[in-house]
């Protein structure tokens, strides 16, 4: 029978697969349970025909004399119970077993085991109990094919199986199955994109409803585009007006780091501390053992730790969506007083949070940075590290992508994380436009690890190491690499900053393509999409839509021409060589 899946019954199934493939393995079993590896082969044919068997069975010794709406079977753990699905678990207590029988009104018991069923009968004083054919019957004997008739259409809201509760909150309920229910998964990705009780509830309640659809079409539109501006208007709404001023500065000297003890943070306290222009640091981190974790990243990535006794460092332990950060108001007065610079680093790498999560400490805490900017004594100017998963969704067809705020028109990303970016972009442009906040963007393309010859540590728990990773075992990499190394990128960090000496305050906002413009092709096999997945499952859906992003030759090119203006680093940036990548897979 030819039918279409999706719409097939399992008597069918087993049928056609045993006409297709009657010789093919179903199931190995073992010849004796006391000799391990010894295990006898049973094929499709078996199969198909131990159910005829059973089939015919049941209508020529149990149909007649019981009511067979319900029927359950109980018997030892073996491969009788891929032949006739069981309501009911053998290890159970009998009180949850008779519970069970009885919630679905079943009186008809098939016994698998060797020895009738103790006190079945006084639980359910109904109940019918009959010996079940063993294996030796089932699989040796030779019986005509039972047709089954019904189609799919007449059967797919009748229940077929019925399952049950695991039973650790309360007595086990059973639950019907019926074949029109043909996914019994859940993606994951569903309890990070409605990461709220009411959101999920509200997915689930459409769900059952038939209202949704698979895939990432609900992640995508106007609605994804409303949440982003609600969440930006909520940020924004309170700017105060202020009148733009054209203030030369010189390079700063007293800055603020956040985010300093992770990769790119390592390499930007290490710059920023080398660099005698500046006096000041203030690390801001969420953790209070922050100094401690400074020297570890330091230690790991092969970063002089002795810097981190200069007393130009300062370590703070802070709340950045709290009231003045989570400091004293005394040491927020400080930073009012002295900052010239914020270097905004902070952010969690998580792709499959949604948007919401990052409100109440990143997106919160970007608006509270901007607060202290506009009421600081030098204007601190704010270089915002975001990320090219901003531009995601850009279509290649508008051409290469702007250095720029990126219009209304253009889709929204996919990720959370890259939604999240987008809309501390707009709240910075509107701190810079509505309040005169000197802002400059920085959007970071795909960080490798680092270029130098020692090569330093690279958290294997980040993306690109999952990759590399997988890589090597593999023995293919992706087609086109783009990456630049962390210290180098944060070498070209520091030299925007310095430009502030040579140019005016960025009113309104400057937006920077921190993108390696030279990528480079390899040759190695360039794997499908489902291959790679199957390698590296914890960020399948990252690795998902970046296979598909570099699925062609159309893939959006960046502007790059204020980064290499106002970095010489950068300018000189070249591609990715073998020898990079043998130090990392040497790592």
């Amino acid at each position: 029978m030819s039918t279409a899946v999706g719409n097939r019954l399992l008597p069918h199934i087993v049928g056609s697969n045993a006409e297709a493939d009657p010789s093919g393995t179903f199931a190995l079993i073992l010849q004796d349970n006391n000799i391990p590896n010894q295990w006898i082969p049973l094929t499709k044919r078996q199969l198909a025909q131990a159910v005829n068997h059973v089939a015919w069975w049941f209508e020529q010794t149990v149909t007649e004399h019981c009511d067979t709406t319900t029927v359950a079977y109980m018997g030892p753990n073996d491969i009788r119970y891929v032949i006739y699905i069981p309501p009911i678990h053998t290890k159970f207590r009998r009180q949850a077993n008779a519970h069970l029988l009885r919630a679905v009104d079943c009186n008809c018991l098939l016994w698998g085991g060797q020895s009738q069923p103790a006190h079945g009968q006084a639980l359910v004083p109904d109940l019918q109990v009959w010996q079940f054919p063993s294996l030796d019957e089932l699989f040796n004997s030779r019986v005509s094919h039972y047709p089954y008739i019904k189609t799919y259409q007449e059967a797919e809201d009748e229940t077929f199986v019925i399952l049950h509760s695991s039973g650790t909150t309360g007595a086990h309920h059973p639950v019907h199955r019926r074949p029109i229910h043909v996914d019994y998964g859940t993606d994951p990705q569903l309890i990070y994109r409605y990461c709220t009780i009411k959101s999920l509830s509200s997915y689930l309640r459409d769900a059952m409803k038939g209202n949704v659809s698979n895939g990432e079409a609900e992640d995508r539109g106007e609605d994804v585009q409303a949440t982003l501006k609600h969440i930006t208007n909520k940020y924004t709404n309170l700017l105060p007006k202020v009148e733009h001023q054209i203030i030369y500065v010189p390079a700063p000297s007293n800055i603020i780091l956040t985010g300093s003890t992770g990769s790119l943070g390592s390499y930007l306290l290490d710059v920023l501390l080398l660099e005698p222009s500046i006096k000041k640091l203030y690390c801001l981190n969420r953790s209070s053992d922050a100094f401690e974790r400074q020297i570890f990243s330091f230690h790991d990535r092969q970063v002089n730790v002795k810097l981190l006794l200069s007393p130009k460092a300062e370590f703070l332990t802070t709340n950045l969506g709290g009231k003045t950060l989570g400091l004293s108001q005394s040491k927020y007065n400080e930073l009012l007083n002295k900052t010239d610079a914020i270097v905004h680093n902070a952010w969690k790498v998580d792709f499959n949070l949604s948007v919401h999560s990052f409100k109440k400490d990143h997106i919160r805490g970007t608006r509270k940075l901007l607060n202290l900017s506009i009421s600081s004594r030098k204007a601190a100017h704010m270089y915002f590290i975001s990320s090219i998963a901003t531009t995601s969704s850009w279509d290649s067809s508008r051409g290469k992508i702007p250095e720029d705020i990126l219009p209304d028109t253009v889709e929204p990303p996919l990720q959370g994380y890259g939604q999240s970016k987008c809309v501390a972009e707009n709240i910075c442009l509107a701190a810079s436009t509505r309040s005169g906040v000197p802002v400059t963007i920085l959007r970071v393309g795909q960080v490798a690890g680092p270029t130098t010859k020692s090569g330093g540590y690279w958290n294997p728990d980040e993306w690109f190491p999952s990759l590399v990773f997988t890589s090597k075992s593999m023995g293919c990499i992706p087609g086109v690499v783009g990456y630049a190394g962390e210290n180098t990128l944060a070498q070209a960090v520091l030299e925007i900053i310095q430009c502030g000496k040579d140019s005016k305050k960025s009113i309104p906002a400057s937006v920077i393509n921190l993108v390696n413009p030279n990528n480079l092709g390899y040759t190695f096999t360039n794997n499908s999409e489902a291959h790679w997945s199957k390698s590296s499952y914890k960020l399948l859906s990252f690795y998902e839509r970046l296979a598909r992003s570099n699925s062609d030759d159309s893939s959006p090119q960046f502007e790059t021409n204020k980064a290499s203006a106002a970095s010489p680093t950068f300018r000189t940036l070249g591609p990715i060589d073998s020898s990079l990548v043998h130090t990392w897979l040497d790592k």
